[in-house]
């Protein structure tokens, strides 16, 4: 059974950039998909289908993409008729979980962690945190008390357009206001549906540009 995830009340996405008209230049979100590609440009594409029976009203899937050597779903969010973010989802097991994170480890900045409680800027806390035990200690009760929970996310940043403002930046909200236009995020989000069932999903974002919708 499909369940619609779309990681909007991660930390970064509330914020309000004021950033202008979007880029004419092809920016790519996930392999041959590119912000602001149409509905009818996904649509002529193989394998992509109207799912909006299932996860509401103009709605696009494709089904089975292969991804770390593992099948995904993946459900496409438009604005104006324009794509600004795509989820990958598969049902959760440790070993993808731990794939999953090592590859965005390596091109990625971990930026902030959010649960059901308030979500945790790690910019914010390994620059206040006393020392890096404690600020280790702080993230790994976050982790657990939100994997207890089945609901926590990762949110990161695309390393390549932040790493030259990050000894600048104070706080997760603070980076991405630095951070190149085109800045990529990423969201590594576990989550249990309704019938117990355990999800991963990677939901691809450009903040600064979908913002100006």
């Amino acid at each position: 059974m499909r369940h619609p995830v779309h990681v909007l009340a991660v930390l970064l996405a509330a914020l309000t950039l004021g950033t202008g008209p979007v880029a004419a230049e092809e920016i790519r979100l996930f392999r041959d998909f590119s912000f602001g590609m149409s509905r009818q440009q996904l649509l002529a594409m193989d394998g992509v289908y109207d799912c909006s029976d299932m996860l509401g009203e103009g709605a696009l899937c494709l089904d089975r993409v292969d991804f770390l050597d593992h099948p995904w779903d993946m459900d496409f969010e438009f604005a104006a008729n324009a794509l600004v973010s795509l989820s990958l989802r598969a049902p959760y097991s440790q070993r993808l979980y731990t794939r999953a994170f090592a590859e965005l480890d390596e091109r990625f900045e971990l930026v902030a962690l959010q649960s059901t409680d308030e979500p945790l800027d790690l910019v914010a806390l390994w620059r206040s945190a006393g020392d890096t035990a404690e600020a280790s200690r702080r993230m790994t009760e976050y982790e657990t008390k939100g994997m207890a929970s089945s609901s926590l996310a990762y949110v990161f940043l695309e390393r390549s357009a932040v790493q030259e403002v990050m000894h600048r930046a104070s706080s997760a909200a603070d980076l991405l206001r630095l951070a190149r236009r085109e800045v990529r995020e990423v969201g590594l989000v576990l989550y249990r549906d309704e019938a117990g069932q355990d999800w991963i999903v990677l939901s691809f974002d450009l903040p600064r540009l979908h913002a100006a919708f």
